[in-house]
């Protein structure tokens, strides 16, 4: 006779994800949705995304690889929290409570349908869908277990968020908490939450995707006119302040004494993501102006979609995370299975992620970082030694199908 527990495990879960944003959308969270989503369903179970449009042009219906996308009549979710002091790191959130209001009501009555047509066993709430999957389990009773991605003890130093956030976690009806690395986790402790609730759920890499032998980064280097002998350095972050963008356009001058032909290309990330980027967007264009490097930098927002990025990385000479805060950084990840030599700045979740496989410069020195830039341009033999180190330790530790395992057993 089998166990209850065995039972359990036989089950085909319905599951839905209910999420700011999703594909093409790019980033890493949209990534980690993703890749857990696609690996769940390759375990024989069913996954629902349920998203804003993003003020995406798309059919509310769609299947990528396996996936079903639910999009919403709701263009976002914005970021927007009535406390006395709501900063979000680099901006203050909207304050249109009202509105926000509106949006997380419009999109539960969007959603609901979808719950109820396909079963839903458990709902898997992100950022600003949190409090939509309190309201489905007080009012429906379906299970609800939430992700973050860092704490607001360290991208929130809000007083008054942090305040709020712990008073939600500690009293909310949901199963469990989610993070992306121990990292997170500590922060999560730290900022009062329950150690019981929380679980450790670590990316992981599509190598099927990300495959080093998948030769096409020309096609990228001829449309952003790069010449085959430049040096590309890549940085594959949002345009946010905390992801360093403006300490990698402070090293450039330093790097091209060296080396003339280096561009540095900065990914961006989307528009149609909710969080604003009008302030770091105008920073960007003016410290590239004031040292006399715009025409070695390329921002590349809505230009390279989700299914161009290995093809990105592959087209770089270095890749390079030059982050103040992180969860984790699943884009060094994706570059060490491109077999790309990365660059980070010493924090936690870089130490976690890459251990001794990333050179490391320390935060915020970009005449450091310039140096390490060099070398690394310098040394063929540098170069292959962390291509190495770096493919053998992701190939090894963040295979996608242990994601999709591992958040099974949290459901």
């Amino acid at each position: 006779m089998k166990t209850e527990h065995n039972k359990n495990e036989d089950k085909i879960l319905n599951i839905a994800v209910l999420a700011h944003s999703y594909l093409p959308v790019p980033g890493g969270i949209q990534t980690y949705i993703h890749n857990y989503a696609r690996s769940i369903v390759k375990l024989g179970h069913n996954v629902h995304i349920i998203i804003p449009n993003n003020g995406l042009d798309l059919q509310p219906f769609s299947i990528i690889d396996g996936v079903n996308v639910h999009r919403t009549s709701v263009e976002n979710l914005d970021w927007c929290y009535p406390v006395q002091d709501n900063s979000i790191g680099d901006w203050n959130t909207n304050k249109d409570y009202a509105g926000w209001g509106a949006q997380i009501m419009q999109f539960m009555m969007d959603a609901l349908p979808i719950i109820k047509e396909y079963n839903i066993d458990i709902i898997h709430t992100h950022f600003t869908a949190t409090p939509i999957g309190e309201l489905f389990t007080l009012y429906h009773n379906i299970p609800y277990v939430d992700t973050v991605y860092g704490f607001y003890t360290d991208y929130l130093p809000s007083s008054d968020m942090r305040r709020a956030a712990t008073n939600f976690y500690n009293n909310s009806n949901m199963r469990r908490l989610v993070v992306i690395s121990q990292y997170a986790k500590d922060l999560c402790i730290k900022g009062g939450i329950p150690e019981l609730l929380i679980d450790v759920v670590k990316p992981g890499i599509d190598f099927k995707r990300f495959n080093p032998e998948v030769k096409w980064g020309e096609y990228i280097r001829t449309r952003i006119g790069m010449e085959d002998t430049d040096q590309m350095i890549l940085c594959p972050i949002r345009l946010q302040s905390r992801k360093g963008f403006a300490h990698a356009i402070k090293a450039l001058p330093y790097v091209l004494k060296k080396y003339p032909d280096a561009v540095l290309i900065v990914t961006g990330g989307s528009s149609a993501n909710p969080a604003g980027v009008e302030k770091p967007l105008k920073e960007y264009h003016q410290l590239a102006h004031e040292l006399k490097v715009t025409k070695h930098t390329r921002l590349m927002i809505n230009q390279i979609p989700d299914e161009e990025m290995p093809a990105l990385y592959s087209s770089a000479d270095i890749v390079l995370m030059p982050s103040l805060k992180e969860g984790f950084g699943i884009s060094a990840l994706e570059a060490q299975a491109m077999q790309k030599p990365v660059v980070a700045s010493d924090i936690p979740a870089f130490r976690e992620s890459m251990d001794d496989t990333a050179i490391f410069f320390e935060t915020g020195n970009f005449k450091e970082l310039a140096e390490k830039i060099i070398m690394l341009l310098d040394s063929k033999s540098l170069q292959e030694e962390y291509i190495k180190k770096g493919y053998e330790r992701v190939i090894k530790l963040y295979d996608e199908k242990y994601l999709g395992a591992n958040m099974l057993k949290v459901y």
